[in-house]
């Protein structure tokens, strides 16, 4: 696993959600890890574009949604520290 050494602010001219646990920054796609450490605890939702059932795309648009609202809020800060490639679950259950 990689160390985070140092962390950078990121200015976004655009900032939107791609899924719940994705933001396109400046046409670049992040993904969130909060305060998490990669591949442990963090923020992880289902991948709009891969869904394999129904409950996948409904958890999907819910996660996307409330990532959006969090993304309005005044203050919301854009954190680079660390590329990392996730691999996905399955939500279906």
């Amino acid at each position: 696993m990689p160390t985070v050494l140092a962390a950078t602010i990121v200015s976004c001219l655009s900032l939107s959600a791609v899924d719940g646990d994705t933001i396109k920054c400046n046409g670049q796609n992040m993904r969130i890890m909060g305060h998490g450490k990669p591949f442990e605890f963090g923020v992880d939702a289902p991948e709009i574009s891969r869904a394999k059932c129904q409950k996948e795309r409904i958890l999907d648009q819910q996660a996307k949604r409330h990532l959006e609202e969090l993304l309005r809020q005044p203050g919301t800060q854009i954190e680079d520290s660390v590329r990392v490639t996730a691999t996905a679950g399955c939500w279906c259950g």
